[in-house]
């Protein structure tokens, strides 16, 4: 078979948890005759001549970087929302097309939701034919966040690319997983069926031979224990420090790298060492040779994780024929069986880890040996290369024939099926014309194209609007009373009889196999209610492209940050609009009516579909609607947003009121309409603005983005992560500044606190960056 891994990461290279699986997936493969390739990240000049010699793999390729010059255009430019791993993704699909290689299988890790393009294209479009599309279970980002104590500092870029993560893991049918306990855990937080995920073991290539176990001892504080990992919450540590605060007589060492998870956001290590009891000793982290010659020297290696997939710590450390005390809560507890190749211990309970080991492990001295033969025993079974090998094809095998039933057709009549375009129309003299006729490309003929003349002033409306009806047999002109852009649109959508709604705004344009590429995923799935593609923004005054917006997953905890839809260029069912419970337009809402519709659907229950194709393109203007009343007026919008439209309790609804009286016209508008205001000013004068803006984005858009992004905690596997891409906002310390000048406007003499804080705050996210 010809098989293909995409990873940001392997053994060799770089790399933790998943990293070590690649390397070792791919020498297993390969020394069954199976043809393996690799796709991965640019690892940078000093790590990439390595790439060359990674035994396991016939190809390695490097996926493109932001700026290739070989990528389209319009993807180089880059994308609105969660940059940088959503581009990642893209470019990880652009490169699978251009190798024009057929492949049996690709897998993807579920860490940054690598295989998300690829995977959409699959699901909507059937682009990989009959090569199955795979997605590991490894360390989805909210399982590393909230297990490491650090929900509270998860950014919303961050939960973009949990959002990301979490769409493959419910929506694609084709998903592994290392162990049954943590895929368990990932599938009850998201409301999954377990038993669509089968079980694949991490291989490992060990060594046949048994190590000699650990001597017997006559009693505990005899024992050498030891610690070994990165020094983080997951793993147990505050809850093993405490253990053994209350067992004076033992002593451990704590073997790792350290992380800025501390309560304060700083380096843990140096928070637990304040006040640590004499018996527990810090060590930083020992190159691989001389920490195999710690784990040999040592008797016990405690392992106490919250929640752990199929750790290498403790692979290695029952390998080498030690007495593990692993936490029970994941994979660990299928490696081990209590008290027969091990010992298992509740990783959140210090007093659970003190009783294991004064009863169980104590109890047992006399045969720790025996004990730790069994672990050695035990793990060379469950890491099995050729075990690994052979239950990868059974999987393969089967997914072969569950693809044309779990991905069906496009059924035989959706060319058949009615699509309503409504076009408002007002001052559009110069860009109608090209409208109507993208409209008039579409290669979905059955469509009603409905012309809404929302009380133009134009002179010369009736003839430019009869121009457009003497075109095309399937125009129809709408006169009404201006009441702006949401109340034509309700007006054409009371006219409308198509199955199907699309808007297009008379100064936009559709490209050619929109509505039928609508029409096709909606047709396929009859429980999703729109579908809204990626948008490919363009300057009015010379058409230069302003970067690409990409819809995201909805999300209640962020469904008031951004706007994630700009639903200006969904299509929609026309269902949503019909009978008694019809979805309309909030005419109170202007310049942002899109946003309040999409919450709406989404606090029914509702889903779209999330098209990775441009298929809308909009124009920039610096007249737009947004410009003229949008922001001049968005405190007040906004508030009108949470109370008409956001889901929440009274009670929610009152906070958030409160914080966007007090904190919006400060916050909201220097993390927004700045950016917005910016690309204003590169639209009027583009010759001037254009080589100083390396990613501009339209004033709409600017609406979508989030605050500067921040460095992520490292996934459970992967090890450290590089800081996501700055883009193009003002720097922390100007933003930080002007909140502080507002605070102390509103709250007198609050400035000197405030700006300690703004130190620390900069200072903690300095040593984070670095």
């Amino acid at each position: 078979m010809r098989i293909c891994f995409v990873s940001r990461e392997v053994a060799g290279v770089r790399g933790g948890g998943i990293g070590t699986y690649i390397a070792e997936a791919g020498k297993a493969l390969t020394a069954q005759g199976h043809e393996v390739w690799l796709l991965i990240g640019d690892p940078g000049p000093e790590l990439r001549p390595r790439l060359a010699n990674l035994p396991g793999f016939a190809h390695v390729v490097m996926v493109p970087g932001v700026g290739d010059p070989q990528l389209p255009a319009s993807i180089s430019a880059g994308f609105f929302h969660d940059q940088p791993t959503f581009g990642h993704a893209c470019r990880v699909h652009e490169l699978l097309q251009k190798l024009d290689v057929t492949f049996d299988y690709i897998e993807f890790a579920d860490y940054e939701a690598e295989g998300l393009v690829a995977i959409r294209e699959d699901r909507f479009f059937g682009t990989y034919g009959n090569t199955i599309l795979s997605v590991m279970i490894h360390s989805p980002t909210w399982e590393c966040f909230f297990h490491d104590d650090q929900r509270h500092r998860a950014t919303p870029e961050i939960r973009e690319v949990c959002l990301n993560e979490e769409e493959i893991l419910k929506n694609w049918p084709f998903i592994t997983a290392a162990s049954a306990n943590y895929r368990d855990a990932v599938c009850r937080r998201l409301g999954m069926d377990p038993s669509r995920i089968p079980v694949i073991h991490y291989p490992m290539e060990l060594e046949s031979a048994l190590p000699e176990p650990p001597r017997r001892r006559g009693s505990l504080h005899e024992l050498k224990f030891l610690y070994f990992g990165r020094i983080e919450p997951r793993k147990g540590i505050y809850e093993l420090v405490e253990a053994f605060r209350r067992m004076p007589e033992l002593s451990i060492d704590l073997v790792g790298g350290d992380v800025p998870y501390s309560p304060l956001g700083t380096s843990l290590r140096a928070y637990l060492e304040r006040n640590k009891p004499a018996n527990v000793h810090f060590h930083g982290p020992l190159p691989r040779d001389q920490m195999l010659q710690k784990i040999r020297e040592t008797d016990v290696v405690l392992l106490p994780s919250r929640l752990e997939n199929w750790p290498n710590t403790c692979i290695e450390a029952l390998a080498a024929a030690r007495v593990v005390v692993g936490g029970k809560h994941g994979g660990m507890s299928e490696m081990i069986e209590h008290g027969k190749s091990g010992f298992l211990v509740d990783g959140n309970d210090p007093a659970d880890i003190v009783r294991v080991i004064r009863e169980d492990l104590g109890g047992a001295l006399s045969r720790l040996d025996s004990i730790a033969t069994a672990g050695a025993r035990r793990i060379r079974q469950l890491s099995t290369p050729g075990e690994y090998v052979t239950k990868l094809l059974e999987v393969i095998s089967q997914r072969r024939r569950d693809k044309a039933r779990l991905l069906p057709p496009i059924p035989a009549n959706a060319r058949s099926r009615k699509v309503s375009i409504i076009v408002p129309f007002y001052k559009d003299r110069d860009t109608i014309d090209e409208t109507m006729e993208s409209i008039a490309k579409q290669t979905h003929s059955q469509l009603e194209i409905l012309i809404v003349n929302d009380g133009s002033p134009l002179p010369d409306a009736p003839e430019i609007l009869q121009r457009q009806v003497a075109r095309d047999p399937r125009i129809r002109v709408i006169t009404k009373e201006n009441g702006g852009l949401g109340s034509a649109r309700n007006r054409g959508l009371d006219e409308a009889t198509g199955e199907f709604i699309l808007f297009c705004d008379a100064d936009n344009l559709l490209r050619p196999d929109y509505a039928q590429a609508g029409v096709d995923i909606l047709s396929k799935f009859p429980d999703l209610a729109f579908c809204a593609p990626w948008i490919q923004y363009f300057s009015n005054t010379d058409r230069r492209l302003m970067g690409l917006y990409n819809p995201m997953p909805w999300d209640r905890s962020t469904g008031l940050l951004v706007n994630r839809f700009a639903d200006a260029g969904a299509f929609f069912r026309g269902s949503l609009f019909r009978g008694p419970n019809a979805l309309r337009y909030d005419t109170q809402l202007l310049s942002i009516e899109d946003w309040g519709l999409i919450t709406d659907i989404y606090a029914r229950g509702l889903k779209g579909a999330l098209v990775p194709r441009i298929l809308y393109d909009y124009r920039v203007r610096a007249d737009s609607m947004i410009a003229a009343d949008g922001w001049p007026h968005f405190t007040a919008l906004y508030g009108l947003m949470i109370e008409r439209h956001f889901p929440c309790t009274d009670a929610e609804k009152e906070v958030l009121v409160t914080l966007n009286q007090a904190w919006g016209s400060h916050f909201i508008r220097n993390q927004y309409a700045q950016t917005a205001q910016a690309q204003l000013a590169a639209e009027r004068e583009p010759q001037k603005s254009a080589a100083s803006a390396p990613t501009p984005a339209s004033p709409e858009a600017a609406a979508t983005m989030a605050p500067a992004p921040q460095p992520r905690p490292a996934s459970a596997e992967a090890g450290p992560t590089a800081s996501r891409a700055s883009d193009t906002r003002l720097p922390l310390r100007y933003v930080l500044a002007d909140k502080l000048a507002g605070a102390s406007r509103i709250v007198p003499g609050v400035t000197p606190v405030l700006r300690m804080m703004a130190r620390l705050l900069v200072n903690a996210a300095n040593k984070v960056r670095h």
